[in-house]
């Protein structure tokens, strides 16, 4: 039906532009005029434009008629014949036009009929009636008279061409379709396969016994397809019938044959894609990624950076605001419903659009982005074999061939297992990266953001979607609040500039930046970097969601006006939200970056035996799904951070000191329960802390363990030295008047414990030269926990030759404390895995009930005896008269705690570093140090005034100790 249609249409056409016939026209009297020359002039301009339009018409007509009319067919005729002059084979082509008619004088009895045969045959009457009908082929293969080609006209006046084999020798064989050619269990007598170049399968031909209609494209072998000359060659002449349909309908065929190709390449690509990511397993869908929570040793408060907050994920979509999920499909994927997991079209016209522009657009679907956030590791450090590759995922992703390969699998497969849309939709606004927490953990989900950012639940913000005339100001608000955390997706790192800058650009800045911005795409960098900064372009973002979503008819024009004018720090710096939780002075210990960020994950590489190559491979997210118990106490870490600012303040300000650090160990246990000391560089690059990882000079806190190697070699408590004027040890010198103030004022003796309280410098080598040696002095200290290097052992350890870790030093006081019993000093008391599954969460309620991974005393290196019992209170009833009449004075607080202290004194030579590390025997164990910088970047000129010493040290412990008992007991 539609072909005549179309016949008719183009009929319809030649008719317009055919002449028409005299006898048609009307005849209207014609009045006589004279010839002038104008009518002269006239006349042939009518004669000219006559034959053009007689011209033009007969041009239309016959085109019209050529497109309507189907080609006369063709029998092409391939023969394969030995050339004896060349002395080699040559194949021929003769096309051959089969254009005999009806209307021929001589025909109109014979039947319209071709014959095909051989030279030198018999032939029938038709070739002396039609020798134009006979086709002859010079092959042996063939018979006279092998087949007849005969045309029928039907009812429709379509002509029809059918093959008869005319009872001939070898046979005629039709060439069956390819794709019958793999049906290898049709293997009848009728049917003989021909050689073919492709190894696995050969053309299957079948034996012609009755007439058959030949159609377009049909391939006849005469003769057996296999069989061969004298020479062994397969020369079987090859019969192709070429009849192509009207040019509407091969294009149509064509068009047909395209799309079907470009579905089977497509079905073909995804089957690869799939088979790409074999080595993905995604049923289970693995839980979202909950970043690492830290809590304090109260086990109630959350200390995981920035306004932090459990890990939350909804079990049902309508759970979030419908709006939102509105709005998510209109910015990252209309077409979500539609399509198995990659867009094709997106994926080309993206293409294209990339061609023309700098700006890279992207094609990644919904589920190809929770491919790559479920999936982070197997997208981005695997090729497309699935074999690791380097990568380091703090430099964010790179769209290599590779990761768009893995990540379209992946997206492909997770559809073919869950074909429910909503549960992809669901898992990827469940676990979608939308910012990241001054520790570096990443905000997951819109719950997470939702609470982190505005402090308001997800499912509050427009919980009833509103109509237009009953909007609240707080449902612009919330439309405004969707619209950015949609907008965060692009850029996750804006909203830090919003608390950064708290600029609050106009409405008119902001179209202005815009409309420069566009007036000059692609020369290099835009105003927008100038003028506008993060916080302009989130809001550009924001209000351009807002557009969308007016557009699309999801709100009005009045309410998205009213949700544009609405400036985002008005919108995120709410009572306890972003902007104003991370400036809460009384919270600071909350975004410690040190103790958070280093102390924790340190200790969580060794407990859990991650490698540095995990962590390069997985970043940030190696410590996802952890829950961590931490042993920080927030009462002292309150006091300890306060007191050490506000002491530290006065000593720049009295005598040039700049910095300071302090550190709480349980001795019991060695919980660290408060540290403060952490520090930036000017540029504000690079981070230290002073407390836990710092390399320091030590002074004469190290004096202890020779003390301690002497005691244990039986040096005894009431041992008296004589002040000799000068001591040799090991080929070094240590005249009297520098290395003892003691023996040089005049004084004849010195006993053990006025060595130890006024930190003499020659006594602890006189006492370990007799007593024990310098490699059972590095023994010592390496067993009470000292992990810095000691070699080469030299007398000079003694004042503090090799830097050691203020950490490790108050963790080996804390032995003498513990009665010779040390304990790894950890940030760490237990570590759960978070599962997000069943009771099993993030929040204080739930996290006891996860799978406890480890809990420090089951810890190898829990309560171990390091020293006697005997030596430990040995050493601590010396080091008690440091603090009751000795260099530790400023300490003494006795009085006020009414507890036992002991403790130690270090000044280094040059006045640079003031120590103290005292404690309470089974307390608590406290180290503070005093001075100027380690690192030259940091270090001030001029350095600490000459009456800046340990004393200062001193004092600023009593000060945190006293504050410490009086507020709650030391003893928690």
């Amino acid at each position: 039906m539609i072909f005549s249609i179309l016949r008719k249409f183009f009929a319809s056409i030649a008719n317009i532009f055919s002449p028409k016939s005299a006898s048609l026209k009307p005849k209207t009297p014609v009045k006589p005029q004279s010839k002038t020359r104008s009518n002269q002039l006239a006349s042939k301009a009518g004669n000219a434009t006559r034959r053009v339009t007689q011209t033009v018409s007969k041009t239309v007509v016959y085109a019209a008629q050529t497109i309507v009319t189907r080609t006369e067919p063709t029998l092409v005729i391939i023969n394969t014949r030995f050339s004896q002059s060349k002395n080699k084979y040559s194949k021929n082509r003769d096309p051959k036009k089969l254009v005999a008619k009806r209307e021929s004088n001589n025909l109109h009895n014979i039947p319209d009929k071709y014959a095909v045969g051989r030279i030198g045959t018999n032939w029938t009457s038709l070739q002396v009636m039609a020798p134009e009908r006979a086709i002859f082929i010079d092959n042996p293969q063939v018979s006279g008279h092998h087949l007849s080609i005969e045309r029928e006209t039907d009812s429709q006046n379509k002509d029809k061409y059918f093959l008869i084999d005319e009872n001939s020798t070898n046979g005629t064989f039709k060439r069956e379709p390819l794709w019958k050619s793999l049906l290898f269990w049709q293997n009848s007598s009728d049917y003989q396969n021909k050689p073919m170049w492709i190894p696995f399968f050969n053309w299957k031909c079948k034996r012609i016994k009755k007439k058959i209609e030949l159609r377009h494209g049909d391939v006849l072998v005469l003769a057996a397809p296999t069989a061969r000359d004298p020479n062994g060659q397969i020369t079987n002449p090859i019969l192709k019938f070429v009849y192509p349909p009207i040019w509407y309908v091969r294009l149509g065929i064509f068009v047909a044959k395209g799309l079907l190709t470009l579905i089977l390449i497509y079905i073909l690509a995804c089957w690869l894609l799939i088979k790409s990511v074999d080595d993905v397993v995604v049923d289970p869908l693995p839980s979202s990624p909950a970043p690492l929570a830290i809590y304090a040793n109260d086990n109630k408060t959350l200390m995981a950076g920035g306004q932090a907050t459990p890990h939350q994920e909804k079990k049902q979509l309508t759970e979030f605001p419908r709006l939102l999920v509105q709005t998510l499909i209109e910015s990252e994927d209309q077409n979500f419903y539609f399509h198995a997991g990659i867009n094709p079209f997106r994926i080309f016209t993206t293409a294209l659009e990339n061609l023309t522009r700098k700006d890279i657009a992207g094609a990644s679907t919904i589920d190809q982005q929770l491919a790559r956030t479920l999936f982070s590791y197997e997208v981005n450090a695997k090729d497309i074999w699935g074999k690791k590759i380097n990568y380091d995922p703090e430099k964010g992703r790179v769209d290599t061939f590779d990761r768009k390969i893995r990540e379209a699998g992946i997206a492909l497969k997770i559809n073919s297992t869950y074909r429910n849309k909503d549960s992809i939709l669901l898992a990827y606004m469940n676990s979608v990266d939308l910012g990241y927490r001054n520790t570096g953990e990443g905000i997951r989900g819109f719950s997470d953001a939702s609470l982190f950012y505005f402090n308001k639940p997800v499912e509050n913000l427009l919980p009833q979607q509103t109509k237009d005339q009953n909007l609240k100001e707080q449902d612009a608000k919330d439309i405004a609040r969707i619209t950015n955390l949609v907008a965060l997706l692009r850029a996750p790192a804006l909203a830090q500039s919003l608390c950064d800058r708290r600029i609050e650009p106009s409405e008119k800045e902001i179209e202005d930046a815009i409309q420069a911005s566009m007036a000059k795409k692609g020369n290099g960098k835009s105003d927008l970097d100038y003028v506008r900064d993060d916080v302009i372009d989130l809001q550009k973002k924001r209000n351009t969601l807002i557009n969308v979503i007016r557009d699309r008819g999801y709100i009005s024009s009045d309410v998205a006006a009213k949700a544009k004018k609405l400036t985002n720090y008005t919108l995120f710096n709410n009572t306890s939200g972003f902007c104003q939780g991370a400036n809460l002075s009384q919270d600071y210990y909350k975004f410690s970056p040190v103790f958070m960020s280093e102390r924790v994950r340190e200790e969580l590489r060794q407990v859990l035996s991650i490698t540095k190559q995990d962590e390069k491979d997985r970043g940030r997210g190696v410590f996802d799904n952890y829950i961590v118990v931490a042993s920080l106490d927030v009462d002292k870490q309150n006091n300890a951070r306060r007191i050490l600012a506000e002491s530290v303040e006065k000593l720049w300000n009295e005598k040039g000191v700049p910095h300071g650090a302090l550190i709480t160990i349980n001795p019991k246990n060695g919980e660290i329960l408060a540290l403060a000391g952490e520090i930036k560089s000017h540029d504000q690059k690079y981070q230290y802390d002073y407390a836990a990882t710092e390399l320091i000079p030590p002074a004469s806190t190290f004096k202890m363990f020779f003390y301690a190697a002497a005691l244990k070699g039986g040096l005894p408590m009431n041992r008296v030295y004589n002040c000799a004027s000068l001591l040799d040890y090991e080929g070094d010198s240590f005249p009297l008047a520098s290395y003892s103030s003691y023996c040089a004022a005049g004084n004849r003796t010195i006993d053990l414990r006025t060595a130890v309280s006024q930190s003499d410098n020659l006594i602890p080598l006189r006492a370990v030269k007799d007593y024990a040696s310098l490699g059972q002095v590095v023994e010592t200290a390496q067993s009470m926990g000292i992990r810095s290097n000691l070699n080469p052992p030299t007398p000079r350890m003694a004042y503090g030759q090799y830097r050691t870790i203020l950490r490790e030093m108050v963790g080996a006081y804390a032995v003498l404390a513990n009665g010779g019993k040390y304990n790894f000093p950890h940030a760490i008391r237990a570590i759960y895995l978070n599962t997000n599954k069943g009771d099993c969460d993030s929040t204080a309620q739930k996290f006891s009930k996860c799978e406890l991974l480890y809990k420090y005393e089951q810890d190898v290196r829990a309560e171990k005896q390091v020293i006697s019992k005997d030596v430990a209170d040995k050493m601590t009833e010396l080091l008690r008269g440091v603090v009751s009449d000795g260099t530790g004075r400023s300490a003494d607080i006795r009085s006020i705690i009414g507890k036992d202290i002991a403790g130690k004194t270090g000044t280094s030579g040059d006045n640079q570093d003031g120590w103290f590390i005292g404690y309470i025997p089974n307390e608590l164990a406290t180290g503070v140090w005093l001075g100027n910088f380690v690192h030259p970047a940091l270090v001030t000129n001029p350095p600490p005034s000459g009456s800046f010493n340990s004393a200062d040290a001193a004092w600023l412990w009593g000060d945190y100790m006293k504050v410490c008992h009086l507020a709650k007991g030391c003893s928690k």
